[in-house]
């Protein structure tokens, strides 16, 4: 493509943004500076406390071409800043980014291309790397299969889809905040094909006051909620079953116990909840003691 050519379809990315006025600015010139050249960023302020909206200010005069624009609202928190970022939005494909996340070179480019050529999928999801707090690059998540989405969340944070699939599947639903986009996910697989791309897109920014970080086990229980919304039972069982593990192994071994003892009742000719329970009674120092001796690392 051409620099500066409003060439292919136009992209909406939104940026829902919340008192993080120290990444902003580089998170914006990430987008930006994107190869793909038709391309709008929607920043949402939900609210920021903080000097969030003079940056987002400043930015908004230097990048005076429209391709830029800053919507600010009372928080409210992530599925509604989604909604009000793609009300406005004006592209024929969407998608959202993090203010602690990165768009590798190339990523948008390679994510249109992926949709103009499979015509019958709605949506299009990429491969991404953990970046550590300290900036050394951590794990590759490969992302996928799709087939497995009944039962967790398999896209992952590089994605991309069709806003006329979007206004089928609506509005991003509050009520499930945390797993907000995995429950959008399930939605959008009802609507048409969803499409893995075997490519690493995206830098996820393992920031310490991430919502992932910080209300990891909330994530479990509201994606646990989405899943129980679509009746797979067997989903379900496996789902709560590995969040009696973390809960005990983040030293919440009451909350592990009570999950492991709702096992027991939902499927009580399944064992899943009865070794469940034994491990959420057993004493860490014998777990991790065990652990050694199956040459398991402790993570």
């Amino acid at each position: 493509m051409t620099d500066g050519a409003m060439t292919g379809p136009l992209v909406s990315v939104v940026l829902p943004t919340y008192r993080r006025a120290r990444l902003i600015e580089r998170a914006v010139c990430n987008v930006l500076s994107q190869d793909y050249p038709n391309l709008e960023l929607i920043v949402v302020n939900d609210g920021s406390p903080d000097h969030t909206g003079e940056i987002l200010a400043r930015l908004e005069r230097e990048h005076g071409n429209g391709r830029l624009r800053v919507i600010t609202k009372d928080n409210g928190g992530l599925p509604r800043a989604l909604n009000t970022g793609f009300e406005a939005a004006r592209g024929e494909y969407w998608t959202w980014t993090s203010d602690d996340n990165a768009y590798r070179p190339g990523a948008i480019s390679a994510m249109v291309q992926e949709l103009e050529r499979h015509r019958e999928a709605v949506m299009v999801f990429a491969d991404y790397q953990v970046i550590n707090a300290n900036g050394s690059p951590g794990e590759i998540r490969t992302m996928g299969p799709v087939s497995e989405l009944v039962g967790r969340n398999v896209i992952g944070a590089c994605f991309l889809y069709r806003a006329s699939a979007a206004r089928q599947v609506g509005a991003y639903d509050a009520s499930r905040e945390l797993a907000e986009d995995y429950d959008y996910w399930v939605r959008m697989a009802k609507v048409g094909p969803l499409r893995h791309l075997s490519r690493v897109l995206y830098d996820y920014g393992d920031e310490p006051d991430s919502l992932t970080r910080q209300k990891a086990l909330e994530v479990s229980h509201a994606a646990a909620r989405v899943i129980a919304a679509q009746g797979s039972r067997q989903a379900l069982r496996q789902h709560m079953t590995a969040l009696a593990g973390q809960l005990k192994s983040a030293g919440h071994g009451a909350q592990s116990l009570r999950t492991a003892l709702w096992l027991v009742w939902r499927y009580p000719l399944s064992g899943a909840g009865y070794w469940a329970a034994l491990r959420a009674l057993t004493p860490m120092a014998f777990l991790r003691w065990t652990r050694r001796l199956r040459g398991i690392r402790e993570s």
